[in-house]
């Protein structure tokens, strides 16, 4: 329909309307964190390394429990961790 009252293809539109998305924080659809919570816990973890105290999987994993109330396993974490190394 657009493409009818532009004149513009219809490729052309698909194309344009997928490469302004490519920039935006997006998250995986089995994502346990939001863009914001994920940006959050980077934080609070790079003030911890900073002052040399780095938290472990385990403390990381409590974190996320009190602070959003979600559950995410061992292996979650390091994938997490690994990521944002």
């Amino acid at each position: 329909m657009v493409s009818g009252q532009t004149g513009i293809a219809v490729g052309v539109l698909r194309s344009s309307y997928y490469g302004s998305r490519e920039n935006t924080p997006r998250a995986h659809g089995n994502a346990r964190l939001s863009h914001h919570d994920e940006q959050v816990l980077v934080g609070v973890a790079q003030a911890f390394s900073l002052n040399n105290f780095p938290p472990n999987n385990a403390q990381i994993r409590g974190d996320i429990k009190r602070r959003w109330d979600i559950e995410v396993s061992q292996p979650w974490v390091s994938r997490w961790v690994k990521r944002n190394r």
